[in-house]
C-alpha cells in the first residue's frame, strides 16, 4: 500500500493541503481499514516530523542570515546582497532580488543572485540581451536605473513588486513575466515564458518588507523600505516559506536601517572630525597668537623703558620681531580661512621636530647660555612620511618640546630636553619627548590631558589636550612617563605611509 501524507496550511484563510511524500508498506495478508487509519497516523506524524526539521533548518539558516546583516555588515550594498545570496545558497530558490523603494516613488532592482548551477551573469546578461533585441529598448534585471517601477504609474500597476507594495504583503505569480512588467515589453513575452521554462520556475513572489516605529500617541507607524523577490521551482510557495520569508524580508529592512544609520554616523564623524581640526587648529593658532603678541607688548615695553641714546641696542632685536609679525600674519591668515590650516598631506616627521624646535625656542644659543637649558636632537634617517598637516603636526611637537623647556628652567639648575625619531614596529614613526624637569606629581599624571587642566597661573590647559586629540585623529597614540623631581618623557606613535 501507498498512503499519502499531507502537511495543511492556510493561505489567505483557506487550508490547503501540501503533498509531502508517501508511506509504502507490504503485508502478507489483507490491508485491512485500521491498517490504513494506522498507516495514515504515521504517514501525518512523518508530515510533522519532516515540517518540524525543515522549519528548524529554515530558522537557523535565518538566525545566520540575520546574525550576519547586524553584526557585520556597514555596507547597504552588501547587506542588499547577502539577502538575495542567503535566499538563493542557504534558502534554496532559483533565484532572488531587492527592490527598495526611492523617494522618486520608484523601486529599483538594488541586487540580484541566481544560482551560479542555473546561469551565470554573462549568461543573464546574453538575456537581457536577447530581450532588447526582442523588444527594441533596454532591457536589464541587474542594472536598477533600466529594471526600475514606479508605484504610482498606470503602465506599472501590474507589475509583481508594484501589486506587492500597495497590498503591503506578499503576492505570488506563476508567470515570470509579471516581475518584469512593463520594463520587459509585452513583445518579449514569448521569450521571458522560454526562460522560465529553461530554468524550471514555478512561482515567484514578491514579499514587501517595512520599518515599523511606534509614535507618542501609541499608533504604530510603517514605513516602506522595499520588495525581497524569490523564484521557485516547487509547485508553489507553501505557508511556511511565505512566513520564512517575511522574517527575512523584515530583518533586512532592519539591516538596512542599520547600514543607512552607520553610512549617516560616518559621514557625521567625517564632519566632526574635518570641524574638530578646524577648531584645534584655530584654538593652537590662538594660543601661538597670544604669545606673540606678548613679545610684541614687552618689546614695545623696553623701548619705552629705555633711554633714547640706548634705544639702538633694542632695535637691533627688531628683526626677530618682524619674524614674529609675520607668522603672527600667517595665523589671521588661518583663522580668517580655516580650511587651508587643516590641509593633509605626506610630511616629514623631523622636519617638523626642526620647526618645532626652532618656534619653542626663539633664542636658543641665549637660553643654552644664560639658562644651562640645551635640546638635544637624536633624529632618525630615512623615516618614513605621515599623512597629516606639517603646521599642526610642528604644533605638536612644539607643545612638547615648550612644556619640557619650561620644566627644566622651573628647577633652576639647566638641564636637557631630549628629542629622538625613529622607525617603529608595523609601519610607525616614534617620537620621545624627554626632559630633566621637575616631572609631574603622580596625583597629576591621570589629569594631564584633560582641557583646562594646567600647573601654571596664566595657563590655559589646552596644550596637550589637543596634542592628545591630534595624535590620536591621526591614527596613533601618545603616552607619559613621570618621575616627581626627575623628569618626564612622551612617547608619540605616528602612523606613516607604507611603502
Amino acid at each position: 500500500i501507498a498512503v499519502p501524507f499531507f502537511l495543511e496550511t492556510v493561505t489567505d484563510g483557506r487550508t490547503e493541503q501540501e503533498m509531502v511524500g508517501n508511506l509504502f508498506a507490504a503485508k502478507r495478508g489483507l490491508i485491512s481499514e485500521q491498517d490504513i487509519r494506522v498507516l495514515s497516523a504515521f504517514g501525518r506524524q512523518a508530515a510533522a516530523a519532516i515540517e518540524s526539521e525543515r522549519r528548524r533548518l529554515h530558522i537557523q539558516i535565518a538566525q545566520n542570515i540575520v546574525y550576519e546583516m547586524q553584526s557585520r555588515l556597514q555596507n547597504e550594498e552588501q547587506v542588499l546582497q547577502r539577502i538575495v545570496r542567503g535566499a538563493v545558497s542557504d534558502l534554496g530558490y532559483v533565484g532572488a532580488m531587492v527592490a527598495t523603494y526611492e523617494q522618486d516613488d520608484s523601486l529599483p532592482v538594488r541586487a540580484f543572485y541566481l544560482q551560479p548551477s542555473v546561469g551565470t551573469m554573462e549568461q543573464v546578461q546574453q538575456w537581457e540581451k536577447e530581450l532588447s533585441r526582442y523588444s527594441g529598448r533596454p532591457v536589464s534585471v541587474s542594472d536598477p536605473d533600466i529594471a526600475r517601477v514606479f508605484v504610482h504609474r498606470d503602465d506599472c500597476a501590474a507589475n509583481l513588486s508594484v501589486r506587492a507594495f500597495k497590498a503591503e504583503k506578499p503576492v505570488v505569480s506563476s508567470d515570470l513575466y509579471d516581475l518584469f512588467t512593463p520594463v520587459v515589453p509585452p513583445s518579449a513575452r514569448p521569450a521571458v515564458a522560454g526562460i522560465q521554462e529553461a530554468l524550471g520556475i514555478q512561482q515567484v513572489i514578491a514579499v514587501p518588507f517595512f520599518l515599523e516605529e511606534e509614535e507618542a500617541d501609541g499608533q504604530v507607524k510603517r514605513e516602506a523600505v522595499g520588495n525581497l523577490f524569490a523564484a521557485t521551482r516547487s509547485r508553489r510557495f507553501s505557508a511556511g516559506e511565505i512566513e520564512l520569508l517575511e522574517t527575512l524580508a523584515h530583518q533586512a529592512a532592519a539591516g538596512i536601517r542599520n547600514a543607512r544609520l552607520y553610512r549617516i554616523i560616518e559621514e557625521r564623524r567625517q564632519v566632526a572630525q574635518v570641524f574638530g581640526k578646524m577648531a584645534f587648529s584655530a584654538a593652537a593658532s590662538v594660543h601661538a597668537l597670544r604669545n606673540h603678541l606678548a613679545a610684541f607688548q614687552m618689546h614695545l615695553h623696553l623701548v619705552q623703558l629705555t633711554p633714547p641714546e640706548r634705544r639702538d641696542e633694542i632695535f637691533q632685536l627688531s628683526n626677530k620681531m618682524l619674524e614674529r609679525l609675520d607668522e603672527a600674519a600667517k595665523i589671521l591668515d588661518n583663522l580668517h580661512e580655516p580650511w587651508r590650516a587643516v590641509v593633509d598631506k605626506p610630511t616629514d616627521v623631523n622636519s617638523c621636530i626642526t620647526r618645532a624646535i626652532g618656534q619653542a625656542v626663539r633664542d636658543r644659543e641665549e637660553v643654552e647660555a644664560e639658562e644651562g637649558i640645551y635640546i638635544r636632537e637624536e633624529l632618525g634617517d630615512g623615516l618614513p612620511p605621515v599623512q597629516t598637516s606639517p603646521d599642526m603636526l610642528a604644533e605638536a611637537f612644539r607643545v612638547l618640546i615648550k612644556n619640557g623647556v619650561e620644566a627644566v628652567r622651573e628647577t633652576g639648575r639647566g638641564g636637557e630636553v631630549r628629542v629622538v625619531s625613529r622607525r617603529g614596529e608595523q609601519d610607525t614613526v616614534e617620537v620621545l619627548i624627554s626632559d630633566e624637569g621637575v616631572g609631574i606629581k603622580p596625583e597629576d599624571m591621570g589629569k594631564i590631558f584633560e582641557l583646562r587642566w594646567s600647573t601654571k597661573e596664566a595657563g590655559m590647559g589646552f596644550g596637550l589636550f589637543w596634542t592628545k586629540e591630534f595624535v590620536e585623529g591621526l591614527g596613533g597614540s601618545i603616552t607619559v612617563e613621570s618621575e616627581w623631581q626627575q623628569g618626564t618623557t612622551f612617547r608619540l606613535v605616528l602612523p606613516a605611509i607604507a611603502g
